[in-house]
């Protein structure tokens, strides 16, 4: 579209005013451009491609000054990735420059198509739109979509907890089992993905296919589940909830979407109120909206950069292996998951009040860059980082003499959640100063270790002033700042001092995170409040805490390596965070983030922080189950994402007779088995908070009684109880089955093996019960990440499992863990438990029924 007369004259005059530079060092790029020359307004190029084709025709000797290319208001598709390399640099001594030509209206580089050609079409039983997309435009199918500019979510289940692992006979994973046929049923669950998340790390796995299982349930194959994954700690594990996504089946919440890569064809439930005819819909088509590739001496000034995606997580998935170090995915660089706007083997690079929104990947990634610049930019509703910078993943050399400062990140990490709005690698000489961080559901600033071999040189990081709010709000372990890297090369510290940390919100989280053998940072001068977790958690050595302030007394140091040289002093803790009585912390609160000029960021911020609606809870109001039968609780959980983003939930017993088992990870599932003690009646209830707002709802279960048969496991000759390892003959294995809730089995440490007993013959089980405590006090986390398992091979080489339970304790302390022995199953010789993950394996009695 041209630019009338009136508007093109106001805007010249306003360039030439802040511009005065000489008319064949400026040239002029216009949305819907015609131009030949650039030269001028009224022959504007069309796209930033001519006008960098244009400076690569110039000779030297022509070139006086910096050469300024003025960008004039509105939205430019790209078609292909915008490339400036060596050849593109600044040349003589100047620069190349690249400005938005005004400021009061937005310049966009968008890698995004609009959609149109809506249809109305009826979608389980709702009335949803349909649209068709170029077959050739995502082959890997598409994985963001905006609507007037808000991120919608693809089509998605709520949390829900696996019936186990789907194996092989030599005991290899091929994937999940589902409760129920449903999936089994979807008309194309090869486009479905599984998400999960276990802590800190963050697992996106492609579906293969379906088939029935056994007992009405459903196996869904994976792509890939290597067993380095499986078994671990922090690994898949098919105890922990997962959320299905990206299925026709699965589109019953206003403003989820699907895409049908084989049809090319996107289905939209809209939101109340939204009319196709009048909104904007926008699908990313491009990847990388900028590379920089070998380039010097280059400025970006006022340039926003939406709308590119990234699509090889659908195909390939997406492993969150460690803090801001993916595994999977086409496009990956330095470890960093693919970024919308990279550059490397660059000097003096500058991005000056930029924006980088609605991204599919890292929002900018400035990897082997030095002598640059991030200032004054803002990073809102990015897929994965925000920025990234450096490498984590074997660098040739540490990037040096960075700056990045008076920046605004704002909800980072929305569908690649292990990461952080700002993360860097090894860095040399660099400065993070005055940035503030809003509602991210990991880390704010991370520092990672290195994966690889470290650069010779790299350290003197200075991260001061920053303002870190609202962090770590659907993860655990950890922090509001974290580092698991050295402050240097050579034993000088790296600072972290003047900032302001407020609301971390994970489970085990804490305000300062010094992980496992880092050493050599100084932090001084701090405040941090609102932490869940600890106000700091150190593990390595070498550290100097001093004059902090924190309302948290809780702190942690661990003897993980740790060696002389660590110091504490001067910390002040105010449990009221009253920090305008205390001079030094209020200087520190009003001086962090961001500058008096760059304050006006903070009305960029995308719409959507309106006023906060408490979460809707829907569940059925009771229900009726015999004491041996399974039961799954069921429920439909929503929020309007605000006023943080941020919404935990957990099923507790309000009252009942007996115990209930809630199997799974209770504080991030919504569908789980459920089982019951004793026969009665009960309340269970589902609470949930957005930080702002809590709301709960109860379900009535009626539990009646049954026969649960003969208690087999006890009195059977010593021979019969076996071990992976014993403490101490005290804890021998016979000591799990003797009856006496006094006395335990327990394998040492680390708490991981495993205990069984020999029936004496097969019989059909009907019942597993565990006591987990002694009289010594309860054993925490011998109530967590374990399994019970029945076999006629007494190496267990082949099995069945009854029961399991994730990361979260279940029962209380003094409670019994119960599992019902589905009904149809073979007769079995051999029961099992065994621990999945160390530190207290101990079982104080392991009860089996049998009819």
């Amino acid at each position: 579209m041209r630019v009338c007369g009136c508007l093109c004259g106001l805007l010249l005059a306003l360039a030439l005013a802040a511009t005065p530079v000489s008319a064949q060092s400026r040239y002029w790029v216009a949305a819907g451009g015609t131009g030949r020359s650039g030269t001028s307004v009224e022959d504007a190029f069309g796209s930033l491609a001519q006008a960098r084709d244009a400076l690569r025709a110039r000779s030297d000797a022509s070139i006086t000054g910096d050469i300024t290319v003025l960008v004039l208001p509105g939205t430019y598709r790209l078609t292909e990735t915008l490339t400036l390399e060596a050849r593109d640099s600044g040349r003589a001594g100047h620069a190349v420059i690249y400005r938005a030509a005004a400021t009061d209206r937005p310049t966009v580089l968008s890698g995004g198509r609009r959609v149109d050609g809506w249809r109305v079409v009826t979608v389980n039983g709702r009335a949803a739109w349909q649209a068709a997309l170029p077959k050739d435009l995502l082959p890997e199918g598409l994985r963001d979509l905006y609507v007037d500019g808000h991120r919608r979510p693809r089509a998605r289940s709520q949390a829900i907890v696996p019936e186990g692992m789907w194996r092989n006979e030599k005991g290899q994973p091929l994937g999940l089992v589902l409760d129920g046929p449903e999936v089994a049923g979807y008309a194309r669950p090869t486009d479905l993905q599984v998400r999960q998340q276990i802590t800190w790390r963050h697992y996106i796995l492609s579906v293969t296919g379906v088939q029935p299982g056994d007992r009405g349930r459903t196996n869904v194959a994976l792509k890939e589940v290597p067993e380095w994954l499986a078994p671990t700690f922090v690994g898949f594990k098919s105890c922990a909830p997962v959320i299905l996504e990206n299925a026709v089946e699965l589109l019953d919440e206003p403003g989820e979407w699907y895409f049908d890569r084989a049809s090319a064809l996107l289905t939209y439930l809209p939101m109340p109120g939204e009319d196709m005819a009048k909104v904007e819909v926008v699908a990313p088509a491009v990847e990388r909206l900028l590379v920089i590739q070998g380039a010097n001496d280059l400025r970006f000034e006022g340039l926003t950069f939406a709308e590119a995606g990234w699509t090889s997580p659908n195909t390939e998935g997406w492993f969150g292996y460690d803090p801001g170090f993916a595994t999977k995915g086409r496009g990956l660089a330095g470890g960093l998951s693919l970024a919308n706007v990279y550059a490397t083997d660059a000097r003096r690079v500058r991005f000056e009040r930029c924006s980088f929104e609605r991204l599919g990947g890292v929002g900018l990634h400035l990897n082997q860059v030095d002598d640059s610049q991030v200032n004054g930019c803002v990073f809102a509703d990015i897929s994965a980082d925000g920025l990234g910078l450096g490498s984590v993943l074997d660098p040739k050399r540490a990037p040096e003499r960075l700056s990045v400062t008076n920046n605004l990140f704002w909800r980072t990490n929305q569908d690649y959640r292990m990461g952080a709005a700002l993360l860097a690698g090894k860095l040399l000489d660099a400065q993070i100063h005055h940035n503030m961080v809003v509602d991210v559901p990991y880390i704010g600033l991370l520092v990672n270790k290195l994966f690889g071999n470290a650069p010779a040189r790299y350290g003197a990081l200075s991260v001061r002033y920053n303002r870190i709010v609202n962090t770590m709000g659907s993860t655990a372990d950890g922090g509001a700042f974290y580092t698991w890297m050295d402050g240097s090369s050579d034993g000088t510290p790296s600072v972290f001092s003047d900032n302001y940390i407020s609301g971390v919100h994970g489970r085990d989280s804490q305000g300062v995170y010094l992980d496992n053998d880092c050493r050599y940072w100084t932090v001084e001068r701090n405040v941090i409040d609102g932490t869940l977790g600890c106000w700091y958690l150190m593990k390595g050595s070498h550290h100097t805490l001093r004059d902090n302030y924190t309302d948290n007394a809780r702190s942690r140091r661990m003897d993980l390596h740790q060696e002389p040289g660590i110091v504490e002093e001067g910390t002040v803790v105010d449990a009221t965070a009253n920090w305008a009585a205390r001079p030094v912390a209020k200087a520190t609160v009003e001086a962090a983030g961001l500058q008096p000029a760059y304050r006006d960021l903070l009305g960029r911020l995308p719409a959507g922080r309106g006023k906060n609606q408490a979460p809707t809870i829907v569940l059925a109001p009771s229900a009726t189950t015999g004491l041996l039968d399974a039961l799954r609780l069921t429920a439909r959980l929503t929020d309007d994402g605000q006023p943080h983003n941020v919404l935990h939930y957990a099923w507790t017993k309000v009252s009942g007779p007996g115990e209930v088992s809630f199997y799974g990870q209770q504080t991030r599932a919504l569908s789980l088995p459920v089982a019951f003690s004793v026969p009665g009646e009960y309340v269970l209830r589902l609470t949930a908070t957005d930080l702002a707002a809590e709301v709960h709802a109860d379900v009535k279960v009626t539990v009646t009684a049954a026969d649960k048969g003969q208690e087999i496991a006890q009195g059977r000759p010593e021979a019969a109880y076996t071990a992976s390892a014993v403490n101490t003959p005290g804890e021998a294995a016979a000591r799990a089955f003797d009856g006496q809730s006094g006395t335990c089995w327990y394998p040492g440490f680390p708490g991981v093996g495993w205990v069984q007993v020999d029936l004496g013959r097969e019989a059909t089980l009907t019942r597993v019960e565990m006591l987990l405590r002694n009289d010594t006090g309860d054993h925490t986390l011998s109530r967590t990440e374990f399994e019970v398992l029945a076999s006629n091979d007494p190496a267990f080489g082949s099995y069945t499992v009854l029961g399991q339970q994730g990361l979260d304790a279940d029962p209380q302390a003094g409670g019994i863990w119960t599992a019902n022995v589905p009904s149809g199953l073979p007769a079995f010789r051999y029961v099992r438990r065994w621990k999945r993950f160390g530190f207290d394996g101990v079982v104080n009695e392991l009860r089996v029924y049998a009819r």
